[in-house]
């Protein structure tokens, strides 16, 4: 039991200093070689104890000596040599319980449910010994000669269950990494280049019906560089090419139609209704966004995945070159309208992995208005929806921010340029106008 029941308890503490680490946000190294060496240094105290044990306290044979009831003239001598470990077993198996829900990474599950169910036949099978002895109906040495080999059998097979397979993966080395490959991809046009060029869009609809010409205005047509502005100080590094992945975020994204049959649906602004807004999340609206999403960027794009909560929409599109290398895409989402139920506020959160680097998009559409309390619950909805929108499988504890390499944050966001109190509010506008006329942005920025 001690090969069998130590290693489960190393791996135990592992974790454990895995998950308290990841609560105080600090970073924590736990290797391989120093794990074994821990498992094989507690062993080797283990096995240490055990011979000094025997040594200065050697096993001697328990004699019992049983009348015979039809001759009491004769006396029946009887060695048995016990060995009670049943509460190593309880130990092991309430670790292995503890350890369920870890990440599937450092999560045995299923072998632990198959060495749980090893230890409950073997423990039958004791149990049925025990009563065999009580009922005499076996003889007492017997039956300590076959709890010896119970024993024996219950440790061979967990070793075989569980320490042995990790024994034999530790002899090779990890597998590098290599990123599954779609049966559609064409392996020569994947993309070589490390750089990954990423253009987030996201948009305020207003709950007008798109068209071609207003998506246009802010998604580049066919994914190209070149019809993008860049930021003061980055002319020419986005003059060529196209952008490998396309996000695109959309708040108030839902519109009404007209009440005549087959006529043309009209805008409606800000009048929608609730009843309005869960008819525009129909299919026949979601693919209608998708086809002109895919017009502008053209056939050389995917769809990889999009999410509508309420009248929010987040999709993900990419080049093919690097579609098969792109893994592990979740979403998820969290409202924080009127007692965080209504979807007229809140986010969504898509992740993904792209050549082992996980990215993660957070569109959201914050509360409104200014104010200090409207900027406080706007600091409070990004809370919500970073506690609520969970795609970790390590920790509820653990929000996205702390899960990913990369984190975008796009949306109608809310947040305000804030100037001298005594102004009016048009004078406020005013001076913001006049800082984006001049593209000073940095100027915008301190203001923040």
């Amino acid at each position: 039991f001690t090969i069998e029941l130590v290693p489960v308890l190393i791996k135990t503490s592992a974790m454990n200093r895995l998950i308290q680490s990841s609560k105080k946000m600090q970073r924590i190294n736990i290797s391989t070689r120093s794990l074994f060496l821990r498992v094989i240094l507690w062993m080797s105290l283990i096995v240490l104890f055990l011979i000094m044990w025997t040594i200065f306290d050697p096993p001697a044979a328990s004699e019992f000596l049983i009348m015979d009831d039809n001759d009491q003239l004769k006396v029946s001598v009887e060695e048995e040599c016990l060995s009670h470990t049943i509460i190593w077993e309880l130990v092991q198996d309430s670790l292995l319980a503890c350890s369920r829900h870890a990440v599937s990474v450092v999560n045995d599950s299923r072998v632990l449910a198959q060495l749980v169910y090893s230890h409950f036949l073997f423990m039958m099978l004791r149990l049925m010994l025990t009563g065999f002895d009580l009922l005499d109906v076996l003889r007492g040495n017997l039956v300590s000669t076959l709890e010896s080999f119970n024993h024996s059998f219950d440790t061979l097979f967990a070793m075989g269950i569980y320490v042995v397979p990790k024994l034999v993966k530790a002899m090779y080395a990890p597998e590098k990494y290599k990123p599954t490959q779609s049966s559609d991809a064409i392996p020569s046009e994947r993309k070589t280049d490390p750089k990954l060029n990423i253009l987030i869009c996201t948009a305020n609809m207003g709950n007008a019906e798109p068209t071609l010409e207003s998506m246009e205005a802010w998604i580049p047509q066919d994914g190209a560089c070149c019809r993008v502005t860049p930021l003061e100080g980055e002319t020419g590094q986005l003059s060529s090419g196209y952008f490998d992945m396309i996000v695109v975020g959309m708040q108030e994204s839902t519109w009404a139609q007209s009440a005549g049959k087959g006529s043309k649906r009209e805008i409606r602004g800000k009048e929608i209704t609730e009843e309005e807004i869960m008819n525009a999340l129909d299919k026949h609206d979601s693919a209608f966004l998708r086809e002109i999403v895919q017009d502008i960027l053209g056939a050389d794009y995917s769809h990889i995945v999009e999410e509508l909560r309420g009248q929010m929409r987040l999709s993900i599109w990419c080049k093919h070159s690097i579609e098969s290398d792109i893994q592990d895409v979740r979403t998820s989402g969290a409202n924080t309208g009127i007692g965080n139920l209504l979807a007229n506020k809140g986010g969504i959160i898509a992740t993904l992995s792209y050549r082992n680097t996980k990215l993660s998009f957070l569109s959201a559409h914050l509360a409104a208005h200014e104010g200090e309390s409207y900027y406080k619950a706007r600091c409070q909805n990004l809370r919500t929806i970073l506690r609520e929108a969970n795609t970790s499988e390590l920790s509820s504890k653990l929000d996205v921010s702390m899960m990913s390499h990369h984190l975008f944050v796009l949306g109608d966001l809310n947040f305000r340029t804030k100037f001298e109190d005594e102004i009016p509010h048009e004078e406020s506008v005013k001076r913001a106008l006049d800082f984006v006329e001049k593209r000073d942005f940095a100027g915008l920025y301190g203001l923040d």
